[in-house]
């Protein structure tokens, strides 16, 4: 009996012994937890459970406790099959203690749901998660952080479903519910943050996720040490953000510090240091850096082998990032047996179906299809795709990667009809998830995304090209793409501006006025005040707030209404015919292994006779680059002014003055190659609509001439006008409800405009900061006073020093806008004949334009302004770099200038020897032409380690990605107004003056929905940055997308006084009822035939004969019968885009 009571006694006791080492054991096994010593904790979670059961019997809320712990720890270790009945039997355990609602219950329902998302039962994790937000949102009806997490992670699932709309709002009221619970910084809202930032990365809205994850990083750095594993997180979450936008060298320094701060928190194996490793390699392998990047992969592959002895996600993952790397390598052999083992460990790990497995299905396919062994690849790829069908219903970019890689290798097996029946699927899923991303993305992010798909497109076009080029069939679907992709989104921009000036939503008045504001402060920053710092944050907040508007107007969804071939064909003008041109590269299908599989750019040209879409004609013009060649040959002849002299009847030889008459070979040779193949298929005299593609967007085709002489032009045999896109020619069905105001003219401004306030002065500009370079009629401008040789290097290598660098600069760059004298006779001619009073001179002011409501007619006679996307000032400054660094840093400095290795360099390299050379620094240049060798060879070995990019084939095309981020294109093109060469110089405008320029971001803002015809009487009005796909970014863009229904523009700088007369009979053709394009292609004729004598006979004609006789001999006269104007530098630049139709008769034409 004394022993029995004193058990008893002693039980208590010992309980309590018991539950103090539990307590003692799951605080150590969560410590090795968070250090990453996973194998140890789950010895000491095994015991800890053990010894619960022992202290609480069969069932008691710290056995589940217990239960979860082991769980979490089998799952971070890769033993989901382990981890599965101990969340089950935690959570039925819970729901026996705990009947009806319990926060332990909705925890253990998440949990299960997690593991199950894990295993790829995306499915069987729905109605766990559902259940457990039903459960917390009873058990806490206002914020509460269970809440929260139950939003975010069914957020998270929906995101895995590939549904995006669905996860986006419980994610911001996730996050708009965790700062009301946590005002200020805390970890649960970064984390919220950071998962905004990840969906909308999957959304392809990079610049949406930037500064989130901005904040997440400057959040963590306040709330945490300065090493922190969440803060060792930001910073590759970001990095890893820069890299898919293609900033390499931006990334580079984060993922690094990443890394580094991994290895001091955990010294020795951990999976955190191990993940930095493969981040850091992935980086490197982009870069080209295939050696450094290789033993770190085989690095992290070793630690993690170490950390997960057995199965386990990590592991399969690094032998998969390896052998890719191998594979990149041309290692076949090597990579071969490592994509094995990944693909047989996820199968194991994930028995049924799971991302993973279809992903490590896809690239051991692919090995064995770089291999040549196709027969062993295609059950592979289809059961990737099949897969990827079953777990992601719907439209999901996985399952159009799927299609496209199955389409890649039926058409390597010569089976290409069924190969275009996948692209087409593929295309179809492609076009939906466009219309998704546009809903809610800033210009910046539509472009990034086209450009992700751009591979694909080019891929669909060269098998129908090469493969299917006798199909009907085929050539329509080819046609049909190019219609719904090419242009697009200069097309969403103009259906986000009509709509929000329709009046439909004048909730949004405020917002699009604060979108005004920004882009006024992003040009005030970058050009009058130079502050880079701010510029960033500025654009983000543009960019978001674009996102914002978007997302408000569901007009912004193009593809509701399908457009194809028969829509367009339907909607030409009887007897009209459409000639689409595309640029593409092309994918070659039977490439051996080791073959580069892409080769050079090709233009095809689609013929669509109007209301006859099954006649679809498909013709290869031949590569790109020699017809690009052409087009800058025919540039330089039609507008070179100094050759026309010389075309005038001097009295000389007529052998000799023929010969000048007669265009060049390399004319002709343009006119071969890309119309004469299209002839047999058009008819003479009908109405032709040329929508452009690269280059081609520079060429006016009505003054290519028919035969050799020159004489005939294709104006002469058909009517010519032009559209971006076949597609706009639905434009013509908008219907704008509004009248427009009455006709705008602007002329010969004066660009100085003298008593204004000194200039701010300058930021200094330092060593490595970048001077801003403009085309201004032809010839290369600067914003700001250049240095003299800063950035260059301590000496100079052969004698370029000081001043002499200085003058050579100054001597590419150019100088200030001259006075347009003669566009006051345009402006003042146009203006009486319209009826109004001309805004000329002092008042030729830009806010006359930003101001005005959508004239009916706008005339704008004035210089226009391009500057390059990437500056050639770059290249000079490069190559004054090269001339003046320290012996044997040439390598490095072209390295750390990787951007501008390209033909570019090598061409201004020449131009800046050239220029020596005329100085008599013979050395200089001598030194740089000998040294061009070695640039060629640089460059020629960075495009072949630089793998490309979104292969149709390519298995890892998902994650590889670089996806260009260029400096706004829209702020390279403006028109200059009154004090624009004040403004420039630095000195403030008033207000109500504007800033002397109107850049096409500027215009593309404005409302001219209403306004039937804008003529831009500048030089350089329609160039621009040229994008292939999208057009020509700049003013010519502009225009159209702030809803102007017809743009006439010239090609390159033209004449004043030719162009008054010119103008003035367009406007005339206009009034007696002609078509937009036929007046202005009649008045180009008119001008192309007048002679002397009729110019004599009116007081314009003989202001152009005095402009034509300063160019001449003093004792020069003209013949009667001389046509002087028939060269086309003086009427041949002009192009007529848009609406081709007759204007209503109005108040202004009358």
């Amino acid at each position: 009996m004394v022993f029995k009571w004193l058990r008893d006694l002693a039980a208590p006791v010992r309980k309590f012994t018991k539950a103090k080492n539990l307590k003692q054991l799951s605080r150590r096994a969560v410590q090795l937890y968070h250090e990453g010593q996973y194998g140890q904790a789950i010895s000491l979670a095994e015991e800890a459970l053990e010894l619960a059961r022992q202290v609480w019997g069969e069932e008691h809320p710290n056995i589940a406790t217990s239960l979860n712990n082991l769980a979490v720890l089998y799952k971070l270790q890769g033993r989901l099959a382990g981890a599965e009945p101990l969340y089950q039997e935690a959570l039925a355990m819970r729901q026996r203690l705990f009947p009806g609602d319990h926060p332990d219950v909705a925890k253990s329902l998440n949990n299960l749901a997690v593991l199950y998302e894990s295993q790829g039962g995306l499915d069987a994790a729905e109605p766990f998660i559902e259940e457990a937000l039903s459960m917390t949102k009873r058990l806490f009806p206002g914020d509460h952080p269970d809440v929260a997490d139950s939003l975010n992670n069914l957020a998270g699932l929906y995101e895995s479903q590939g549904r995006l709309k669905a996860a986006e709002p419980l994610i911001e009221e996730a996050l708009a519910m965790r700062k009301r619970l946590f005002p200020g910084d805390h970890p649960d809202v970064a984390g919220s943050l950071n998962n905004l930032a990840g969906l909308y990365k999957s959304q392809g809205r990079l610049s949406a996720a930037t500064p989130l994850l901005e904040e997440v990083l400057a959040m963590t750095k306040r709330l945490f040490l300065p090493d922190h594993p969440h803060v060792a997180l930001s910073l590759n979450n970001l990095a890893f953000l820069y890299k898919s936008q293609g900033h390499l060298d931006t990334a580079e320094p984060l993922i690094e510090e990443a890394l580094a701060m991994r290895k001091r928190l955990f010294p020795g194996d951990h999976p955190d240091v191990a993940g930095s490793l493969s981040n850091l390699a992935g980086l490197y392998q982009s870069q080209g850096r295939l050696v450094k990047a290789e033993s770190l992969l085989e690095e992290a592959l070793a630690m993690t082998k170490r950390l997960f002895p057995h199965d386990h996600p990590q592991v399969a993952l690094s032998l998969n990032n390896l052998a890719f790397l191998y594979k990149s390598q041309g290692r076949l052999d090597t990579a071969q047996p490592l994509y094995e083992e990944a693909l047989a460990m996820r199968k194991r790990l994930f028995p049924t179906d799971h991302p993973d497995v279809a992903t490590s299905l896809n690239n051991l396919a692919g090995l064995y299809k770089s291999h040549g062994r196709l027969a062993e690849a295609e059950p592979l790829l289809e059961e990737s795709l099949a897969m990827s069908k079953r777990l992601l219903p719907g439209d999901h970019p996985n399952v159009a990667k799927g299609l496209n890689n199955l389409a890649g290798l039926l058409a390597a097996t010569h089976r290409y009809s069924e190969a275009l029946e996948r692209m087409k699927e593929a295309a179809a899923i492609e076009n939906r998830l466009i219309n998704q991303a546009f809903a809610a993305s800033s210009e910046s992010d539509r472009l990034a995304y086209l450009q992700l798909l751009r591979a694909n497109f080019e891929a669909f076009l060269s098998l129908v090209y090469q493969h299917l080029h006798d199909s009907p069939q085929a050539k329509q679907a080819a046609l049909n793409l190019v219609l719904q992709r090419k242009a697009l989104t200069a097309a969403a921009l103009a259906a986000l501006n009509q709509a929000i000036y329709s009046g439909r939503y004048p909730h949004l008045t405020e917002e699009l006025k604060k979108l005004r504001e920004l882009s006024a402060r992003i040009i005030h920053f970058t050009f009058t005040q130079p502050q880079p710092d701010r510029i960033p944050q500025l654009q983000a907040e543009h960019n978001k707030l674009q996102q914002q508007l978007a997302s408000q107007v569901p007009e912004i969804q193009l593809q509701e209404q399908p457009i194809d071939c028969r829509t367009v064909a339907l909607e030409l003008p009887r007897g009209s015919t459409l000639i689409e041109f595309v640029c593409f590269k092309v994918f070659d299908f039977h490439a051996a292994s080791g073959e580069s599989k892409w080769q050079p750019a090709h233009y095809l040209a689609f013929i669509l006779p109007a209301g006859q879409p099954d006649q679809v004609q498909m013709i290869d013009l031949g590569e790109a680059e020699p017809i690009d060649q052409l087009i800058q040959d025919f540039r330089h002849y039609a507008s070179d002014g100094n050759l026309v002299v010389h075309s005038l009847d001097m009295g000389g030889d007529d052998d000799e003055l023929e010969d000048l008459r007669q265009p060049p070979a390399e004319v002709i040779q343009l006119r071969e190659a890309i119309f004469k193949p299209l002839c047999p298929y058009l008819q003479k005299h009908q109405h032709l609509f040329i929508a452009p593609d690269g280059n081609l967007n520079l060429l006016p085709f009505q003054i290519l001439p028919t035969d050799e002489t020159g004489e005939q032009l294709l104006m002469d045999e058909y009517r010519i006008s032009y559209l971006s896109v076949g597609r706009d020619i639905l434009r013509s069905k908008v219907r704008i409800e509004r009248s427009a105001s009455q006709p705008l003219v602007i002329a010969d401004p004066d660009f100085d405009l003298e008593d204004l306030t000194p200039p701010i002065p300058l930021p200094s500009q330092g060593r490595g900061e970048e001077n801003s370079s403009l085309v201004i009629d032809g010839k290369e401008k600067s914003y700001f006073p250049l240095l003299a040789g800063e950035g260059l290097g301590e000496r100079s290598k052969l004698g370029v020093l000081g001043t002499q660098v200085a003058e050579l600069l100054q001597t590419l760059a150019g100088s200030a806008f001259k006075r347009a004298e003669g566009t006051r006779f345009l402006g003042e001619g146009v203006a009486k004949l319209l009826g109004v009073s001309p805004y000329l001179d002092k008042e030729a002011l830009a806010s006359r334009l930003t101001g005005c409501e959508s004239p009916e007619i706008l005339l704008i006679a004035t210089h226009g302004l391009f500057s390059r996307e990437v500056q050639l000032q770059d290249y000079w400054k490069l190559t004054l770099a090269l001339l003046t660094c320290p012996d044997a840093q040439e390598a490095e400095l072209l390295q750390k200038n990787r951007k501008l290795l390209d033909k570019t360099l090598l061409e201004e390299m020449e131009r800046v020897a050239a220029i020596l050379a005329e100085r008599g620094i013979q050395n200089d240049a001598d030194w740089l032409r000998n040294f061009a060798p070695q640039v060629v060879a640089i460059i020629d070995k960075s495009t072949q380690q630089t793998p490309i990019q979104n292969s149709p084939n390519s298995p890892d095309q998902g994650g590889n990605s670089k996806i260009p981020h260029p400096e706004d294109p829209m702020l390279r093109s403006a028109l200059a107004f009154a004090g624009a060469n004040a403004w420039l110089q630095g000195k403030t405008l008033p207000n109500e003056e504007g800033k002397g320029l109107v850049f096409a971001q500027d215009v593309a803002a404005l409302d001219l929905w209403a306004t039937e015809l804008a003529v831009l009487s500048a030089c350089n009005t329609a160039i621009g940055d040229i994008k292939i796909g999208e057009g020509v970014f700049g003013l010519r863009r502009a225009f159209a997308v702030a809803g102007a229904k017809t743009l006439v523009m010239s090609l390159w700088s033209v004449p004043d006084r030719a162009t008054a007369l010119l103008m003035q009979h367009f406007f005339t053709n206009l009034h007696q009822g002609l078509g937009r394009a036929d007046a202005l292609q009649d008045a180009q004729n008119y001008i192309r035939t007048i002679t002397v004598k009729e110019l004599q006979q009116s007081s314009l004609g003989l202001v152009v004969l005095e402009e034509l006789q300063r160019h001449l001999p003093q004792d020069y006269q003209f013949c009667q019968d001389n046509r002087p104007l028939e060269h086309p530098y003086f009427w041949g630049a002009w192009v007529c885009q848009g609406d081709t139709t007759a204007m209503v008769k109005s108040q202004g034409l009358n």
